[in-house]
């Protein structure tokens, strides 16, 4: 994205009234029809913009009375938009909107602003178009459409643009007209450019004009290299009021700027404008100077300076466009680089920097961008690749590990994360032995203890953090070392002498916090810090001042290694906070601590934590919570990490819900993984009844006499006796499945009222047996036992069903008679039916008695 700036100062002459194509506040301009293009003209003062529509694209062309030449464009979301400011001092307008007809774009926006007019084109769709900005005779040309149109530019540009777009690809304008990457002019003149740096010749010793003027400009520039900016800027502002108009007061116009930035180098910022004024002056004074790069590339510098980092990439994408072939682009691009590096635009970063290196490869500061290159590859990960540019660089030259200290720097921290420790501390130390002063040497002598930790030489590793205390108390470094020598003592690996030279951990991570390293305790330190806190007071067994300093760090904008560190303590203290409360049987309390912290629950998503809830409401006859619980941890684990009891309780809960395949996929699994698990003679048990939904009756027989052979309490095997009867009354089986139930006669005196069911479905079985008597008596018992009204309504009804079937009406009709005298209108409402169809039936008996 390229940031508004001013660099040019002229006014368009003639201003003209505001067309727009079919809208009703404005004359209609006929389009041009060519083929199925259209083209639009909107005419805005002080320029024409026109709109050309074709099947490959959509073409917006600006142009004015006189050459627009200073411009930049960019990309905006929310909503997409591409905005172009054009750097001309008009008189103030109001701002227009203008909607167009096109696939593309909505509408087309101009506003005026001091010193630039900005075009915005609102763009259809969620999605920014391929897009490309250039130069051309009579203005810019904007092309907007898919690959392939960016792949045919020619075909897009209007008429007697061609040509132009040639020379631009051909011959690279010295005004520093953009050429799209790509394009082939940029290979063909690449080796034929010549390498000018502006800034030297500013200070040139070969002067020619006036002698006076040129003995003042000499003296100026003498001072300037003597380092006296005042004596400089004193003789650069006496020629330049003495000769206004003279050859040499360009240059000191240039000159008195770079005198002024280097007088107030020290304090940039509280100079900002004054220093941007007099930068400004000389390029508004003299803007095809060929100085004006270089003081571009000084005020990018300046806003960089001032962390304005929106107009510094501004101004140095203005130094690549003025000189493209230059020291002063490059050096543009480089600091581009560092900008969008510190803004973590990574990929962005990349892409320039590699651009720099392909462009420039004959340039000193090629090495440094492939250098810059390196650092980012390591800060995205890309070890392997930023060791091969470093190495490459040495490889190169020799001397180059000399020139550039932090490819050493760079190459120790890329062999550490590879895991090469030794490499490491080679390159880590080469650099602190050559830059003892450098500002990176205590992060380096930490980073060599961590090699050695990490290598297991825990005492080597001490030295070093302890070196650190010591040489560089006061910094960051020693913020790191002092942590790391907290870690340490918790494993019992210092010496009495070191663990009384930096406290105990608890002090040392409280001391970190109290006086954090970083501003409003936003420091990684400071977070680390708060980690390895909640981390001690878990160790000792204090879970819930653990729990709150986790909750407090989990709320700030923390790195995302760090919070993935901080996710896993808050799951180890939940799980001990879990554990412990299961050990002492409490599972009320462990439901209510999942209830309170649900949230957390949640963030860590951790199958261990829900397995652990899921038992404590089973425990509690929670059966539905629990099966809530068993499924999250379901979806987080694979088929070889499921318990036999999330096996049985999801299948179960599948079953419920009418999944069979579901059910009979965990069932199946169960069986196979856990051949001795307590859950295995229920599994069979639900597996038949799966299998008997499917009528697939011979495996489900098969799966019921599996579970017989496992069950030994006496309701247990009566209930799959019934279910072994059901299967066998499915089959035809009647004397098998009669037998079964005459086998649960036997065992039914065994259970208790809680068992009224089981009486039941013998009763319902014995009548689909023609059974009518034994039906009777077992549904009579059941009667005895139901605890439920409504299950008694049910049950009289079956009774008086029986009545009927053995020619009992007047008992049938009496239960019939209970039953519709209770206020449950369905109930009733069955019984008055059937006993309406008993007094019928018995009528009609009667009469064919009389008939006969």
């Amino acid at each position: 994205m390229n940031p508004s700036f001013r660099t040019r100062k002229f006014f368009l002459g003639t201003l003209v009234h505001v067309l727009l194509l079919l809208q009703p506040w404005g004359r209609c301009i006929p389009a041009t029809q060519t083929g199925q293009s259209r083209t639009q003209e909107v005419t805005t003062s002080p320029i024409v913009i026109t709109l050309e529509e074709g099947q490959k694209g959509t073409r917006v062309s600006l142009s004015g009375q006189e050459e627009i030449r200073d411009f930049v464009s960019r990309t905006l979301d929310n909503p997409e938009r591409i905005a172009l400011d054009i750097f001309i001092t008009v008189p103030s307008f109001d701002s227009i909107t203008v909607p167009v007809k096109s696939k593309r774009l909505k509408r087309i926006r101009v506003g005026y602003h001091p010193e630039r007019i900005r075009v915005v084109l609102d763009l259809r769709g969620p999605r920014i178009p391929q897009f490309t900005t250039r130069p051309t005779a009579r203005g810019i040309v904007i092309l907007l459409g898919s690959e392939s149109a960016r792949g045919d530019e020619k075909n897009l540009l209007g008429p007697g643009d061609e040509e132009q777009g040639k020379k631009i690809v051909e011959q690279p304008s010295s005004q520093g007209r953009n050429v799209p990457p790509g394009d082939q002019g940029e290979e063909a003149t690449r080796h034929a450019f010549k390498v000018i740096s502006v800034s030297e010749r500013l200070t040139e010793d070969e002067i020619r004009g006036d002698p006076e003027e040129a003995a003042l400009l000499r003296k100026g520039i003498k001072a300037y290299k003597a380092r006296d900016w005042s004596g400089a800027i004193g003789l650069l502002r006496r020629l330049i009021e003495k000769y206004p108009h003279g050859k040499l007061t360009e240059r000191a116009y240039f000159l008195l700027a770079k005198s002024y930035g280097r007088l107030y180098s020290d304090s940039p910022s509280s100079r900002f404008r004054e220093l941007e004024e007099h930068y400004k002056r000389a390029i508004n004074r003299f803007p095809k100077s060929i100085y004006v790069a270089a003081a571009l590339l000084d005020l990018g510098n300046l806003y960089l300076e001032n962390k304005n980092y929106y107009e510094a990439v501004g101004y140095y994408n203005l130094v690549v466009k003025r000189r493209m072939k230059s020291i002063e682009a490059l050096r543009a691009l480089l600091q581009k680089a560092r900008i969008l590096r510190v803004k973590r635009r990574m990929d962005e970063a990349l892409s320039v920097l590699t651009q720099a290196t392909e462009r420039y490869p004959d340039l000193p500061e090629k090495t440094e961008a492939e250098v810059e290159l390196s650092k980012i590859l390591y800060e995205i990960n890309s070890f392997s690749r930023s060791i091969k540019i470093l190495t490459d660089i040495i490889a190169r030259d020799p001397r180059n590990i000399y020139r550039y200290p932090e490819i050493s720097l760079y190459l120790g921290y890329n062999y550490a994360q590879v895991g090469d420790h030794v490499k490491a501390r080679n390159y880590l130390f080469r650099y602190y032995n050559c830059f003892p002063e450098s500002k990176q040497s205590p992060l380096v002598l930490t980073q060599i203890g961590d090699n050695y930790r990490d290598d297991g030489l825990i005492s080597k590793a001490v030295k070093f953090y302890t070196l650190v205390l010591k040489r560089y108390p006061d910094t960051e470094a020693a913020v790191i070392s002092r942590l790391r020598l907290a870690e340490e003592q918790e494993q019992g690996n210092l010496d009495r002498k070191t663990s009384e030279m930096i406290g105990s951990s608890l002090q040392v991570y409280k001391s970190v916090l109290d006086h954090p390293p970083g501003e409003n305790g936003k420091s990684p330190l400071a977070q680390l810090a708060m980690l390895k806190l909640a981390m001690l007071h878990k160790k000792n067994g204090e879970y819930e001042k653990s729990l709150r300093t986790l909750k407090l760090l989990l709320k700030r904008n923390i790195p995302v290694a760090l919070k993935g560190q901080a996710e896993h303590a808050v799951k180890e203290t939940l799980g001990a906070m879990l554990q412990t409360e299961m050990r002492k049987g409490d599972f009320p309390q462990v439901i209510n601590m999942y209830a309170k912290e649900k949230t957390l629950f949640s963030l860590v998503n951790d199958a261990d934590l829900f397995l652990t809830v899921a038992r404590a409401c089973l425990s509690l006859k929670l059966d539905d919570t629990a099966g809530e619980m068993f499924e999250k941890a379901d979806s987080l684990l694979m088929d070889g990490e499921k318990p036999p009891d999330l096996l049985f309780y999801t299948g179960l809960r599948a079953f419920r819900r009418g999944d069979l395949k579901k059910t009979l996929k965990r069932i199946s699994l169960l069986i196979k993984r856990f051949p001795k698990s307590r859950f295995l003679p229920d599994a069979y048990r639900l597996k038949g009844r799966v299998l008997a939904e499917q009528k697939r009756y011979q495996e489900a027989g098969e799966a019921f006499s599996s579970a017989l052979t496992l069950f030994r309490e006496p309701c247990e095997r009566a209930d799959l006796l019934l279910y072994m009867a059901n299967v066998f009354v499915e089959e035809g089986r009647r004397e098998e499945a009669l037998s079964a139930l005459r086998e649960t006669e036997g065992l039914k005196e065994n259970c208790g009222s809680e068992h009224y069911r089981l009486y039941c479905r013998m009763g319902d079985l014995y009548l689909r047996l023609g059974h009518r008597e034994e039906a009777l008596s077992v549904f009579n018992e059941a009667l005895e036992m139901v605890p439920e009204e409504e299950s008694s309504v049910l049950l009289r009804l079956k009774i008086a069903h029986c009545y009927r079937l053995l020619h009992r009406e007047e008992e049938s009709l009496g239960l019939y008679e209970q039953v519709a005298d209770l206020n449950m209108p369905f109930w009733s409402g069955v019984a008055r039916e059937n006993m309406e169809q008993i007094i019928f039936d018995r009528e009609l008996r009667a009469q064919s008695t009389e008939n006969r």
